[in-house]
């Protein structure tokens, strides 16, 4: 990455090297705090925060961690700041998205994207420019575009695979978790794995396990078709 070009547009901007693709096909990741985000889509942005500040003020008083530093999000909410943020979904419409309180990460193929849509924020809300994430050199990002996951030590396991983040029934976790714990060695799950497929909701976030066999995965999509987001390959590269 040019290093030299995120410094000069923001001194306190954290340069960050990826060690994979982010949703398998951007490169490069664009975070910027800032508070009430999820609000960006609305007609009304200033509007749509009062009201969510109503409703977590009505939950509040719940002791909810959760509400507590939402409701202190939403008071430090820049509406001027979110509605400008919000013309980047007509103005960069090759670019992917994501908001999650505070923070809004914007993801991009190559970096010449991704550094004019930092140079379209204002000059005196770039400091809201936490970090760039992006692969440290051309050969780091011709093994990204393999699918593959970099790490620091050889690993015991060849390939990560990830669950989609969505709703599958009670019945189908509990038989793809069934599957996994009859493998043994051939895989390891996750504590936070387990306890997903396991739990009576019908959400899963952030589940994935290891194995040194991706034909897991293949009958895993007979269980469910749709539940398998990615398998990525794990790959040390000082061994590449």
């Amino acid at each position: 990455m040019d290093i030299s070009f995120w410094k000069n547009l923001s001194p306190s901007i954290k340069v960050l090297s990826s060690n994979k693709q982010f949703y398998n096909e951007y490169f490069y990741r664009l975070d910027i705090y800032a508070p009430g985000c999820k609000s960006i889509r609305s007609n009304n942005i200033a509007l749509d925060i009062s009201k969510r500040c109503e409703w977590v003020r009505d939950y509040k008083r719940q002791g909810s961690w959760y509400n507590r530093q939402l409701y202190k999000y939403l008071k430090e909410a820049d509406a001027g700041f979110l509605h400008s943020l919000s013309n980047l979904y007509y103005e960069y419409p090759d670019v992917k998205i994501r908001t999650e309180e505070p923070k809004i990460s914007v993801y991009a193929t190559d970096e010449q994207m991704i550094q004019s849509v930092a140079q379209s924020i204002d000059p005196d809300n770039r400091v809201k420019i936490q970090s760039i994430t992006g692969p440290a050199s051309e050969e780091v990002k011709a093994i990204l575009d393999k699918h593959t996951v970099l790490v620091k030590k050889p690993p015991k396991y060849k390939y990560r695979i990830f669950f989609k983040e969505k709703q599958f029934s009670y019945e189908t976790r509990m038989q793809i978790l069934a599957y996994l714990q009859s493998l043994g060695d051939l895989v390891r799950i996750t504590d936070h794995t387990a306890e997903s497929l396991s739990r009576p909701h019908d959400w899963i976030w952030g589940s994935y396990f290891y194995s040194n066999d991706k034909q897991v995965a293949t009958f895993i999509t007979l269980i469910n078709p749709d539940i398998i987001r990615e398998v990525s390959e794990l790959v040390c590269l000082n061994n590449k």
